[in-house]
């Protein structure tokens, strides 16, 4: 499923982003914070809402690393392999993708 932000040049929410777990009227769900916002709520305790909710809170930390390793990749001074080259294309239309490009 692609999406379209109306606004794709807004970052998101900076700082760790970690996962807290509550109950209320509407069950058991993990909340993905960051500082005393909510980013997420991911509903259900099963092990796969659980991954789900991990997923998402990396979600940071892996935009930086791939931004990191596309910058990385360009800056090494030889040419790429063919498998450098598809890996840098995957990780660029990731950062696009989660950019709202």
């Amino acid at each position: 499923m692609k999406t379209k932000t109306t606004n794709p040049q807004a970052a998101h929410t900076s700082g760790d982003w970690i996962i807290s777990r509550n109950t209320d009227m509407h069950g058991t769900r993990q909340v993905v914070m960051s500082g005393p916002q909510a980013i997420a709520y991911v509903y259900g305790t099963g092990e796969i809402n659980e991954a789900n909710a991990r997923l998402i809170a990396a979600a940071p930390m892996m935009f930086a690393a791939l931004k990191s390793m596309v910058a990385a990749m360009g800056a090494h001074g030889r040419p790429m392999t063919t498998h450098e080259e598809d890996t840098v294309i995957v990780a660029e239309a990731a950062i696009a993708a989660a950019k709202g490009a």
